[in-house]
């Protein structure tokens, strides 16, 4: 069975935080070929570079969570690059640059089953749906990212 570093957050919610490199999980089950081939990372990297060329300083969008679990969402606003006043348990999602590192944490953790998808435009996390161990029950997540607007 793999090994994970679940780390709950509050009203069930769950945030997969990668093992340190010395403790990679032992996987009897090749990981999402998305990822043996390169493409989740390539797909990635595009991403940040899009987003990197289009993004605006200050921009609102919320995240909802899907898991088994109580789904929850919240509402971001960020100003200037820097978040307003997220709540303690939604911080790892309170810019875009936190959901690609989300996405990359995902990535480097190797799951069964992987997918992702960005914006076009601004290459913006859309959805990141993550099935740890394809053989295993209610560990699925899925973070949808909608209601993306640039401030002024």
């Amino acid at each position: 069975m793999k090994r994970f570093a679940p780390a709950s957050l509050a009203i069930g919610l769950i945030l997969v935080v990668a093992p340190p490199a010395s403790t990679a999980p032992t996987q009897s089950h090749p990981p999402d070929p998305s990822i043996t081939n390169g493409s989740a990372q390539r797909k990635l990297n595009a991403a940040r570079r899009r987003w990197s060329r289009h993004r605006p300083h200050s921009y609102t969008y919320r995240v909802r969570v899907e898991c088994f679990c109580m789904p929850e969402s919240h509402t971001f606003v960020v100003r200037n690059g820097t978040p307003e006043d997220p709540p303690r348990r939604w911080r790892f999602a309170a810019t875009a640059k936190r959901l690609f590192k989300l996405v990359q944490s995902a990535i480097d953790q190797r799951p069964d089953g992987l997918i992702v998808k960005y914006r076009k435009k601004n290459g913006l996390l859309k959805r990141l749906s993550v099935d740890p161990e394809a053989n295993a029950a209610d560990e699925e997540y899925t973070y949808l990212v909608d209601r993306f607007h640039r401030l002024r």
